[in-house]
C-alpha cells in the first residue's frame, strides 16, 4: 500500500466478494482522491492500480463521484429462488449524493440521487449527507512488527482475530486483524506489518492478543488470549490452549 501511495488519508473502502467454483474471491477496493487500488486478501498485497476512478467505473465522472468520495457501501442481494444467483451492488457516496452500481454488470443502475431519495428512512435525520472525515492525525512514530502464529499441530495455521496496542488514555490501536472466513481464511505462520503511529511508544500501556485459528474438522483452536504490559521495543508472547502468538516490536520516533 505504501508503494502505491495508499498507506494513509484514504477516502473510502469496501470488501467485494465474488463466488467462483468451490471458492469465494475476496477483493478490497481502496479509494483516495481520483484513484483506487485493488488488494488481494489471500496474498496480502496490492493486486492492481492505482487506477483512475473515472476510467474504470463508468458513470461516476458524469455523476461527479469520480474523486474525493465520502464512503462506498457494499451490498449482497440473496437469490430470489433456490439455486439462483445473488446480486452484488455498491453505493458511492459523496456529500448528499449517492449512486447505485451493479458490480456484476459493471454499470451504474441510475445517476446520482439524494441520499434521502435512495434511503427514504433517513429523511429528516442527520444522515442525509456525509460528514467529512476529521483531519489525519500527525505521525509521531513508526512501528515495524514481526508476528509469529504457532499451532503445534499445524505448519501453517489459519489465524483470525486481532492484535492491538492499548494506550494509557484508554483508546486502542489495531496492528493486525483478520476476519474468520472459514475455508477462505488465509494460511500463514507470520506477518510483518509496518505502520505510522499517531502516538509515541511512551503512550502505550499494553499489547492485547485475541487470536483464534480456523479448524474445519475439530473446531476452532485458541492461539492467544490476553495482554502483556508494554515495556518498550522487544518480543511479546501470549499463549492459549492450542498455541501462542509472538509480536516483535520496533517503534522509532518520526523523523
Amino acid at each position: 500500500m505504501k508503494d502505491a501511495g495508499f498507506e494513509r488519508d484514504l477516502d473510502a473502502a469496501f470488501l467485494g466478494q465474488q463466488d467462483v467454483p468451490f471458492w469465494t474471491v475476496d477483493t478490497y477496493y481502496f479509494f483516495k482522491g481520483d484513484k483506487f487500488v485493488t488488494y488481494d486478501a489471500l496474498t496480502d498485497r496490492v493486486s492492481g492500480g492505482p487506477y483512475s476512478i473515472a476510467a474504470k467505473w463508468p458513470g461516476l465522472k458524469e455523476a461527479g463521484l469520480d474523486r474525493d468520495l465520502d464512503a462506498v457501501v457494499y451490498q449482497i442481494i440473496p437469490p430470489a429462488v433456490l439455486a439462483g444467483t445473488k446480486r452484488r451492488l455498491c453505493y458511492f457516496v459523496k456529500g448528499d449524493q449517492v449512486l447505485q452500481f451493479d458490480l456484476d454488470e459493471w454499470k451504474p443502475l441510475s445517476g446520482a440521487r439524494g441520499i434521502s431519495d435512495m434511503w427514504p428512512g433517513l429523511k429528516g435525520t442527520e444522515f442525509t449527507a456525509a460528514t467529512p472525515a476529521p483531519p489525519f492525525q500527525p505521525v509521531k512514530a513508526r512501528a515495524d512488527l514481526r508476528i509469529s502464529f504457532v499451532n503445534d499441530g499445524e505448519y501453517e495455521p489459519e489465524p483470525y482475530g486481532a492484535i492491538r496496542l492499548d494506550l494509557k488514555n484508554g483508546s486502542h490501536f489495531r496492528i493486525w486483524t483478520q476476519k474468520n472466513q472459514g475455508n477462505s481464511t488465509p494460511a500463514r505462520n507470520s506477518a510483518a506489518p509496518s505502520m505510522n503511529l499517531p502516538f509515541t511508544a511512551n503512550d502505550i500501556a499494553k499489547i492485547g492478543f485475541w487470536v483464534d485459528e480456523y479448524d474445519l474438522t475439530s473446531g476452532d483452536d485458541f492461539l492467544a488470549r490476553g495482554t502483556k504490559d508494554f515495556t518498550g521495543n522487544g518480543s511479546y508472547t501470549v499463549s492459549s490452549d492450542d498455541g501462542h502468538v509472538t509480536v516483535d516490536v520496533t517503534i522509532t520516533p518520526a523523523s
